[in-house]
């Protein structure tokens, strides 16, 4: 996985381009890698409901039964966010 910070700063705040541009400075694109909070790239984006960056990171094989450290899936932080697009992308 990218460990760059403003690869984990473009998924937060929901800037695609930013998180393509900055994951193709990583060797390999390891979506299910968490970070220092426990949470995944898709988990982060699903807790912000970034549909399109989470839609961009399942091409990468999301691990939908991974848990942060709270126990947490990325299909529970969607539900919770109540974004319907990230809803439907986690349940595929």
């Amino acid at each position: 996985m990218v460990n760059d910070p403003d690869f984990w700063d473009a998924v937060e705040f929901g800037i695609l381009e930013d998180a393509k541009m900055y994951s193709d400075r990583g060797k390999r694109m390891d979506v299910n890698q968490p970070n220092a909070r426990g949470m995944t790239p898709a988990m982060l984006a699903a807790y912000y409901g970034h549909a399109d960056v989470l839609a961009w990171l399942a091409t990468f094989g999301v691990d939908a039964h991974l848990r942060d450290k709270s126990g947490k899936t990325a299909l529970d932080h969607a539900v919770a966010s109540g974004n319907e697009r990230c809803i439907k992308i986690l349940s595929n």
